[in-house]
């Protein structure tokens, strides 16, 4: 039996890679973000949690 792909099913297989490697970059620096709130204090805490909040919309968009 011969397995058949479209082109689009191969592009989508190859693209995957890159897609996981772009989400896991967003969700380090999430992470990051989060370390650095854990160390801050007042306003440098609001201005960091705005930049994780930031950042995870822009992980749930790409979802």
């Amino acid at each position: 039996m011969e397995i058949q792909f479209s082109n689009s099913d191969l592009a989508s297989i190859l693209l995957r890679p890159q897609q996981m490697r772009t989400e896991m970059a967003f969700e380090v620096a999430a992470l990051k973000k989060v370390m650095q709130v854990q160390k801050a204090t007042g306003e440098e805490m609001q201005k960091l949690v705005q930049e994780a909040t930031q950042l995870g919309r822009s992980l749930d968009v790409r979802a």
